[in-house]
């Protein structure tokens, strides 16, 4: 038999504490109620466990990588001829192949290419005089010839005239070689001309414009660069990939990549090449001491719409296994690993209290879900954790395990902290027979 004795003029305060207590338990009894009900999205939890119901779905396991976009192929558009620049384009026009994009101030080059011209004119007309002499010579020699064979002229004026012929054929290769050399000079300082038109090599969008209106140049040197231009129709993307993933991945594969500024939607592409060495390889191709070592996979999307821009940051991920429409458990419940590849899962019952442990072999698994090749059906609740808390389920066993201590702890003090008051306030309570 239990007694309670009271301290005098306390009775209002203990009723006031014994509502309390009745609210406080009944919403206590509640909250089990409601728990053995199941969590949403196929969650749920028995009295004392956390599970996900195994159901069929699409599984994709990729490999992850963070990169850069870059114009499939850029071009700096150089200048060949020195002077004053004349722009004909603005930036982020579209050219196409041939376009006029710069003219250099053209006047020198003319006054080379009217003096070759001229050069080449007189060279010609000096060919023209030599032949007229040449003629004369070969006539004079014939009649020389003739007046020798019948004594009427001593031999020394044939052998004079014969001497002035040999002459003008000499003189006549000398000139052929001045014809061409004029000709080619001619040749050189129309190309010359012609370099003072910058037009664009390829189709594609003015990226930079590198000099300005008006401003001269000098190409004696090296090419000084006019324009750059990106072919922006089609990106690539160069993803660093780590040297721990890098042996998973290979040309030919599915990837696809997201940018910061529309995260939601997908861009596929697929995998065009790795390169051989990483990006910061030494002379020797070995890296750096102590740092981190990354791989460039490139691949190509087609950028119709101008939306991807060079060096846009992408969130890459290639796809190295897809299962679709597969019966998949989460991967939180698959326990220890048997030597045969199989693991132990845990099940619970109908009865949502207790657990079975079954054996199932698990295929594609992607950090989040695992494909259930035998062992399982769907509909079987997954045990993913032993004990239901929202605020620990996903922690680890020896941290979540702390943290409970922690509570019962933090409990038994406020019990402590409780029975002191009561004391305070004068209420004596006594359980006995």
């Amino acid at each position: 038999m239990s007694r309670v004795t009271y301290g005098e003029g306390v009775l209002p305060q203990v009723m006031r504490t014994t509502f309390v207590t009745a609210v406080i338990a009944a919403l206590t009894l509640g909250l089990i109620a409601c728990g053995n009900q199941g969590g949403p999205g196929g969650k749920g939890k028995g009295d004392r466990y956390l599970t996900e119901e195994a159901a069929v779905m699409d599984l994709e396991k990729t490999v992850l990588g963070a990169g850069a976009l870059q114009p499939l192929e850029v071009i700096n558009v150089g200048a060949q001829a020195s002077g004053q620049v004349q722009l004909k384009v603005a930036l982020g026009d579209q050219v196409r192949r041939g376009q006029l994009l710069a003219v250099i101030d053209p006047l020198v080059q003319q006054n080379a290419l009217r003096s070759a011209e001229a050069q080449l004119i007189e060279a010609q007309a000096s060919k023209a005089q030599n032949e007229a002499g040449l003629m004369r010579n070969e006539l004079e020699l014939e009649r020389q010839r003739s007046l020798v064979d019948r004594g009427y002229t001593s031999r020394s004026n044939f052998e004079r005239i014969e001497a002035d012929l040999k002459v003008s054929r000499a003189q006549a290769r000398s000139i052929d070689a001045r014809i061409r050399q004029a000709e080619y000079n001619v040749d050189r300082a129309k190309v010359d001309l012609a370099r003072t038109n910058i037009t664009a090599p390829i189709d594609g969008v003015v990226a930079a414009l590198v000099v300005r209106e008006g401003q001269t140049v000098n190409a004696v040197q090296q090419a000084p660069t006019i324009v750059r231009l990106a072919k922006l129709d089609i990106m690539t993307v160069k993803a660093q990939i780590s040297e721990a993933d890098v042996l998973h991945i290979k040309p030919g594969q599915s990837a696809w990549f997201t940018v910061l500024g529309d995260p939601d939607k997908r861009y596929n592409a697929i995998l065009r090449a790795i390169e051989p060495a990483p990006e910061n390889a030494g002379e020797n191709l070995t890296g750096q001491p102590n740092a981190p070592v990354y791989y460039n996979a490139l691949f190509d999307v087609p950028n119709p719409d101008g939306q991807l821009r060079p060096a846009m940051t992408a969130q890459v991920n290639v796809i190295i296994g897809r299962a679709k429409n597969v019966l998949a458990m989460p991967s939180a419940g698959l326990g220890e690993k048997l030597p045969d590849g199989r693991y132990k899962v845990k099940v619970l019952r109908r009865d949502n209290k207790t657990a079975d442990e079954k054996i199932v072999s698990i295929g594609l698994n992607d950090n989040s879900h695992a494909q259930v090749i035998a062992g399982l059906a769907a509909g079987d609740k997954v045990v993913v954790a032993d004990s239901w808390d929202a605020s620990i389920s996903g922690m680890p066993i020896q941290d979540r395990d702390k943290q409970k201590a922690d509570q019962k702890a933090k409990q038994k003090s406020k019990d402590k902290q409780k029975a002191k008051d009561k004391q305070k306030s004068g209420v004596t309570v006594k359980v006995g027979n």
